[in-house]
Formats: structure tokens, C-alpha cells, sequence
């Protein structure tokens, strides 16, 4: 970033040194929030695993309880 200022060298190594200071700052929220978002999709990544072993735990239950509906009818039929 380049800012010219017309003005004795004082004002502008002061300029310089305030904008240099901001920008350490900027990169510190934006470091910390880039920490925030990787925190938040790892619980998101967790959470989806979460509730993949429970849609295959009730897809089981259910496949094994439609097998046992299936083995009655067949032999109430035979």
C-alpha cells in the first residue's frame, strides 16, 4: 500500500509507521478468523460423520426389520 503525502518527513514516517500498525492488526483478526472457520468446519466435518453412522445404524435396523416383515408374510402365504 502507497500513500503519498505531501508534508515534512516526520508526518509521513508517522503515516508509515500507524499504517504498518493497522495492518499487523487486520492480519491478526483475519488470522484469528481464519482459525475460528477451521475450528467451526471440523466440528461441521464431525457432526456430518455423526450423523452418517446413525442414518447407517436406523438403515440397518430398518433393513433388518423389513426382512423380518417379509419372512412373516411368506409364511403366512405358505
Amino acid at each position: 500500500m502507497q500513500i503519498l503525502l505531501v508534508s515534512d518527513g516526520n508526518f509521513l514516517t508517522a503515516s508509515t509507521q500507524s499504517i504498518a500498525a493497522h495492518r499487523q492488526a487486520v492480519e491478526k483478526i483475519r488470522y484469528l478468523h481464519i482459525l475460528k472457520l477451521q475450528h467451526h468446519a471440523a466440528k461441521l466435518t464431525s457432526i456430518a460423520h455423526l450423523l452418517q453412522q446413525r442414518w447407517r445404524c436406523f438403515a440397518r435396523s430398518l433393513a433388518i426389520a423389513n426382512r423380518k416383515q417379509r419372512r412373516k408374510m411368506l409364511l403366512k402365504t405358505s
